[in-house]
């Protein structure tokens, strides 16, 4: 699941309740994960995994878990027809 589907219904990701060591304010996972025990443990949830490989995740974006077509690999991930 990505992040964004469920750390969208906390302040902390809607409003820049951060500020960083320069002063900028800022929001999203970043503050989320510093800020608030709730996000941290819905983040944390075995559950909500997403692919460990960058290129994967960039690709898939935020769209929701689905089965993925058959073919024989995806940036150089293997995927098998279930």
């Amino acid at each position: 699941m990505p992040a964004e589907n469920f750390g969208r219904h906390f302040k902390c990701w809607r409003e820049p309740l951060c500020i960083s060591q320069s002063g900028k304010r800022y929001r999203g996972r970043k503050c989320c994960e510093k800020i608030d025990a709730q996000f941290q443990k819905t983040e944390a949830e075995l559950y909500n995994l997403w692919p460990a490989i960058g290129l994967v995740n960039q690709a898939r974006s935020n769209y929701c878990f689905s089965p993925l077509p058959a073919r024989n690999g995806h940036y150089g991930c293997e995927t098998h027809p279930s």
